[in-house]
């Protein structure tokens, strides 16, 4: 019996003491985090345009030519990217107290005119990424020349008619141009810093357009394309992100990249990896969407928010910079894009830690932080108290409350937007004179179309479906005091665009449409053919081409016209 209970008592202490060690590690694995991200905030905050900085410890580097021995060895030190043939964090080590983070500052397809908007790249962990592009090949960005719009056009998110229209300016605007297409018909231009394509022939003809570089989404500057590998077993502490690299665009600028072979384009963070055995290529959206081109099917791959897609990698070659056999290539294409579960997301909690100042913005991970809105009858099941007190939600602030910039928020709708006529809702803020609301284009982070609603009406009635906002929408509110942003609602959840709830009976009920018929750009009119069927013997067609003189034509039950089009052109 004494030999019993020694043995029990031996297995207690034994299995007391692995406790014991196992929150001794997580507590200074906690605290190596902590002191890791505070020191990356200090050493990196300020990090100018290409350029990389070393974080944490540790971080290895190589370059494309011979440096001093002390060249980039400590935290805090930073080197232009166009040097660096390849950049190495190391993974968790407790005992080193060691957790490699590294920053880098891209310009990407960034303009020079905003010097402010760079491309993150934060390596967190155990994680190598080596340049792709010789400083010799590495395209030059050119400052902005000024142009003036010839006629009143539209802005396209690309240079092509087939891309959808992002806004517009009228005549005699001023505009920035800093590229051009391969073929030269349309212009690159910069507006309310962002960047979108105009027809060259509606502005009025410089000379200097013909120099401008040319942008068809392959040129890459430093570090624009690059070849990733990270570590595959897994961090073993709860407070540590796994072992990603973290790249965020600015708000409102589609990047283009090239990553181990595969070109993509970012709007807005990203989380790319590799997956065991070591031959799988992950992304993972945070915010925003992601695109993956297939250039030799001709194919696109869209991963919105909250999505993941993997491809498969090949063997190692040598393709980057540093001269070794160990660049794995994108050899098939991206798998079905699949929602990231709450699970797999908590292990990218720690990025919302990370200063805001060293990115373009904050990171918001899903699933982390505390469930501020549960289902009751989920806190009543897990808690089963006896007599269970159910308080109601507080009601959603009126139209004629005066709200803080934290409680102005987007009311009606949060879920699917309407492809048909819907009534839009947020709260309202004091002092607002005026509320810009915008819908978003989520695919590719484009403005689809904007409204003014003079305060203190808090709602629009807008047909989404009549705008190119793409399958996947976004919207927010500004609240505006003039042409000053006094608040500004979280712009929603990526959601698809839905069908009509309660479409019409398909039927012989009235039904019009038009057609671009020709179009023009050498000074005479395009045209366009409204087409009209089913319609009653009171009704009668008007358009209005947007000159301020509508037109109208009798009421003949079906029938059609050709009309002028003298504005708006491209």
């Amino acid at each position: 019996m004494g030999r019993r209970r020694l043995i029990w008592l031996t297995a207690v202490l034994v299995l007391s003491l692995t406790v014991m060690i196992a929150n001794a590690q997580q507590d200074a694995c906690v605290q190596l985090v902590q002191q890791a991200l505070a020191a990356v905030d200090e050493n990196c905050d300020g990090l100018s345009r290409n350029s990389a900085c070393y974080g944490f410890n540790r971080v290895d580097a190589s370059f494309v030519q011979e440096v001093a021995e002390d060249y980039f060895s400590l935290p805090a030190d930073t080197t232009a990217i166009v040097e660096l043939a390849e950049i190495a964090t190391a993974g968790l080590d407790t005992a080193l107290e060691q957790w490699g983070v590294a920053v880098m500052s891209v310009q990407a397809n960034v303009p020079n005119v905003l010097p402010g908007q760079n491309v993150t790249f934060m390596l967190v962990g155990d994680v190598e990424v080596e340049n792709a592009v010789d400083p010799e090949d590495a395209f030059e960005s050119v400052d902005p020349i000024p142009a003036v719009t010839e006629v009143s056009a539209n802005i396209r998110s690309g240079p092509s008619r087939r891309s959808n229209v992002v806004s517009s300016l009228g005549r005699n605007r001023d505009v920035l141009v800093d590229g051009q297409s391969a073929d030269g018909e349309w212009l690159r231009v910069i507006f309310d810093e962002r960047i979108g394509w105009m027809s060259r022939s509606v502005l009025v003809d410089d000379a200097a357009f013909d120099d401008l570089p040319v942008y068809d989404g392959f040129q890459r500057a430093p570090m624009q394309s690059f070849y990733l590998t990270t570590g595959i077993g897994g961090v073993r502490c709860e407070a540590a992100t796994d072992s990603v690299l973290v790249v965020q665009g600015p708000e409102g600028i589609n990047i283009d990249l090239t990553v181990n072979g595969a070109r993509i384009q970012i709007g807005s963070t990203i989380i790319i990896r590799l997956l065991p055995p070591g031959d799988v290529l992950e992304f993972i959206v945070i915010d925003g969407h992601l695109t993956i081109y297939d250039d030799e099917n001709g194919t696109e791959t869209l991963v919105p928010e909250g999505y993941r897609t993997t491809m498969c990698l090949a063997d190692g070659e040598d393709l980057g910079l540093d001269g070794n056999i160990d660049d794995l290539t994108v050899n098939c294409p991206p798998s079905p894009p699949e929602p990231v579960s709450p699970d797999e997301f908590g292990q990218f909690c720690t990025l919302e830690d990370v200063s805001p100042d060293l990115l373009n913005y904050g990171i918001i991970v899903e699933s982390c932080g505390e469930d501020l809105d549960p289902e009751m009858g989920i806190i009543v099941t897990n808690n089963d108290p006896d007599q269970p007190i159910i308080i109601g939600s507080p009601p959603n602030p009126s139209a004629d409350e005066t709200t803080t910039c934290d409680q102005f928020a987007l009311l009606d709708p949060l879920g699917g937007i309407p492809a048909t006529p819907y009534t839009y809702k947020w709260s309202s803020l004091s002092g607002a004179e005026w509320y810009k609301v915008m819908f978003w284009n989520a695919q590719d982070n484009l403005l689809a179309a904007e409204f003014r609603v003079d305060a203190p009406t808090t709602s629009v009635l807008a047909n989404i479906g009549q705008y190119p906002t793409g399958a996947f929408i976004q919207w927010e509110v500004l609240a505006m005091d003039g042409e000053a942003i006094l608040c500004s609602t979280d712009r929603s959840a990526v959601t698809e665009r839905i069908g009509d709830p309660n479409p019409p009976p398909e039927d012989d009920s009235l039904s019009a449409s038009w057609v671009c018929d020709t179009y023009s750009s050498d000074g005479s009119p395009s045209t366009a053919q409204i087409s009209w069927s089913g319609a009653d013997s009171d009704v009668s067609i008007i358009w209005d081409i947007g000159d301020g003189d509508s037109s109208t034509t009798g009421a003949a039950p079906s029938g059609s016209t050709i009309v002028d089009l003298w504005i708006g052109y491209s």
